[in-house]
């Protein structure tokens, strides 16, 4: 995955009333760690994660105790180059538009 792209990676079944998100920041030195991670192209909002080679997961791994890589789920994925205000766009503001929307006739 490159730092450049832009789209959000969203899971078809965004409508559920449970929302997880990810948003993926880039290493402290700015480099993306493609050997840990990556955004599944197949299923929207799914990350497939690797153990690093010198993590204790990874030496269980090999020892049939736990599994060196791992899938996890998410509502919506931001990528690096997301910014502030597309974060708050897609997560906070529609829970304020339909908080505003039940409550308005009481202000």
């Amino acid at each position: 995955m490159s730092g450049n792209e832009t789209t959000l990676h969203e899971n078809s079944s965004s409508e559920s009333l449970l929302k997880v998100y990810l948003r993926l920041r880039n290493t402290k030195s700015g480099a993306t760690t493609p050997d840990v991670y990556y955004v599944d192209p197949d299923e929207p909002g799914s990350l497939v994660a690797t153990a690093p080679d010198n993590s204790e997961t990874h030496k269980n791994s090999h020892r049939n105790h736990t599994l060196s890589v791992q899938k996890f789920k998410f509502s919506k994925i931001f990528v690096p180059s997301t910014s502030q205000a597309e974060l708050f766009e897609s997560t906070a503001l529609p829970l304020l538009g339909r908080w505003n929307d039940e409550f308005s006739g009481f202000f």
